[in-house]
């Protein structure tokens, strides 16, 4: 025979009141695999009912107070094993009926939409300011800024007209303050009118006239000068970012997790924030920035990175023994093999496909950035458009595909500099002649590579970004340095459609998402099985076909349950897809 125990933290007592009827509803959230567990409003008198008044009347002196659930577990024993229930009394959604009687509702403690409502409200600035990521957690990302050779040339050519101007009247102030001060000192102090006295005042005041006027122009000539000079061999630059992987660990950490992920492209992406400012000298110790996103940023929170992350591999959360694993849908090994639940084969006369989601037209896309021309000039792999159409048509008129769903991905692609500009292809010249005749005589000259390293990095048009950069980067083995280096083609959006988000397609992967569904199916069920599917809804049937349930309806004192769901079915093969990357220039 089952036995049944209570335990409210830690301690063993009297069961809860009418425990036997209450509903337990189980709902697994589009953002995870593990279940949120939710029980009608336990009853809990006596003893019970004194334990919950005082712990939660104990925060206005040091206790945890109303705003932290009690511990509350259900464990069930037939004898042979032992099966619990871990939980929290909910205390938020408190009523006192009398001082002997008050109800509460149970959630399970480690539920998705807890995780993520908690995740919400930690922001990667209240991380910092209290220590859990500190500066060693940021990467420098070295940059480049550059427009297009032939987009520049017209500024070019203005800022050599202006420099040539701007000589031109320096070289004329220059030989008019020499011939004052050789011919009018000698006028004013020989005579005049005003004698000596005033000639030598006069010539004072018109020389410091004329070297202000010739120091502003110098000035002005300097700058013109350093600017043109970083049009044609712009100085390297670096901007501090975060790897995935430490914005993810850190977030969990503080929530009282480990993460874990076998999405072998986290190790390797970096997000850059939105910057307002051009970053300082590579290699310079000075730079105060910030690496984590900002308030302009989607990301802000750790639970906006969790969902990011989602979005961009098509993964969802499971939490299991304090560990969120981030696992994309199309990992059947980690969703439906790790499964321990069986659903009974039951039949079930009723027939309903899931043909509501399929999709006409999908779009996956990352943000173009204005300040970043560069994100619009090399436009592809920025986004990709997947039209789902009939094989074959028998009326178009009658088609009744429809559908429209849009990826948005909200940052922009980092773009990588490939090739050198003539004013490098010349300055790389004169560093090979130069290495040549240091070497000739013993020396170990190779700053001509310094030039051609140039080419892995990111490159970007101004000196701020409006929109952060998600980037896939590598240290290069002889800089040391993180640059590009061909790996954006591993996030670009035709290669996480391909690998990760074609998961819903109703054509790929063996017309992967064609199911059907099921609503209130009554199977045979008890405790037991409710510990199977609390932390993983995705099970297979008696045949082995994956199977999912999404909602559960079970009373504690009922050897049956109603669950809705789906199981993967083909229903037509009538099915094709096109795949469009869109124009390689967007200007």
């Amino acid at each position: 025979m089952a036995n049944i125990t209570f335990k409210i933290n830690g301690n063993v007592v009297t069961p809860v009141k009418d425990w036997e009827n209450l509903q337990v509803l189980g709902t697994w959230s589009e953002n995870g695999g593990s279940a949120n567990i939710s029980v009608e409003e336990f009853t809990f008198v006596n003893e019970n009912a004194k334990l919950i008044n005082d712990y939660i009347a104990d925060g206005i002196n040091s206790g945890l107070g109303i705003f932290e659930g009690i511990p509350f577990e259900i464990q069930y024993s037939n004898g042979s094993s032992l099966e619990i229930f871990d939980g929290m009394i909910d205390t938020t959604q408190y009523t006192q009926i009398s001082p002997v009687e008050v109800k509460c509702k149970i959630k399970k403690i480690q539920g998705i939409d807890q995780l993520l409502d908690r995740a919400n409200g930690v922001t990667y600035a209240f991380l910092y300011d209290e220590g859990f990521i500190t500066d060693a957690d940021f990467s420098r990302i070295p940059y480049i800024k550059e427009k297009p050779f032939k987009e520049s040339a017209g500024e070019m050519a203005l800022l050599t007209l202006s420099i040539f101007l701007f000589t031109k009247q320096l070289i004329d102030s220059t030989k008019s303050l020499a011939e004052k001060l050789g011919v009018n000192a000698t006028a004013h102090t020989i005579g005049g009118v005003s004698g000596p006295a005033a000639g030598v005042q006069y010539t004072v005041l018109t020389l410091v006239i004329e070297a202000i006027y010739i120091a502003v122009i110098l000035v002005q000539l300097i700058n013109l000068i350093t600017e043109l000079l970083d049009i044609l061999y712009p100085k390297l630059r670096g901007w501090n970012g975060m790897r995935f992987m430490t914005l993810l660990e850190k977030g969990c950490d503080y929530l009282g997790y480990s993460y874990q992920t076998s999405i072998t492209e986290l190790p390797n992406m970096y997000i850059l924030p939105a910057k307002n400012d051009e970053g300082k000298r590579y290699g310079a110790n000075n730079d105060d920035s910030v690496g984590y996103p900002d308030t302009l940023d989607f990301g802000y929170t750790v639970g906006e990175m969790l969902t990011l992350v989602n979005r961009l591999f098509s993964a969802r959360l499971k939490i299991l023994n304090n560990v969120v694993y981030q696992e994309p849908l199309i990992n059947d090994t980690f969703w439906i093999n790790q499964s321990q639940y069986t659903l009974p084969d039951i039949f079930d006369e009723k027939i309903v496909y899931n043909t509501d989601e399929i999709n006409t037209r999908q779009i996956i896309r990352y943000e173009t950035d204005l300040s970043d021309y560069w994100t619009l000039i090399n436009y592809e792999g920025t986004g990709a458009e997947v039209i789902t159409q009939p094989v074959t048509v028998g009326d178009t008129k009658r088609v009744l595909i429809k559908g429209f769903n849009d990826v948005v991905i909200p940052y922009a692609l980092g773009d990588e500099k490939k090739g050198l500009n003539p004013i490098e292809v010349l300055i790389k010249g004169l560093c090979i002649a130069i290495d040549s005749i240091i070497n000739f005589f013993g020396g170990n000259s190779d700053t001509a590579s310094d030039i051609d390293a140039r080419q892995k990095m990111l490159h970007v048009t101004g000196d701020s970004l409006s929109i952060g950069k998600i980037l896939y980067l590598i240290e290069d083995p002889s800089t040391g340095k993180l640059v590009i280096d061909g790996q954006r083609v591993k996030i670009e959006a035709e290669t996480l459609w391909n690998k990760y988000i074609s998961e819903n397609s109703f054509v790929q992967h063996n017309f992967r998402n064609q199911k059907r569904m099921f609503e209130d199916l009554k199977i045979p069920f008890g405790f037991p099985n409710f510990i199977q599917l609390l932390n993983n809804s995705y099970c297979i049937d008696v045949n082995g076909n994956p199977v999912k349930i999404e909602t559960l309806k079970w009373s504690f004192d009922k050897d049956y349950a109603l669950v809705s769901g789906w199981k993967r079915q083909i229903y037509t093969k009538n099915l094709k897809e096109y795949i469009f990357k869109g124009l390689k220039d967007q200007v």
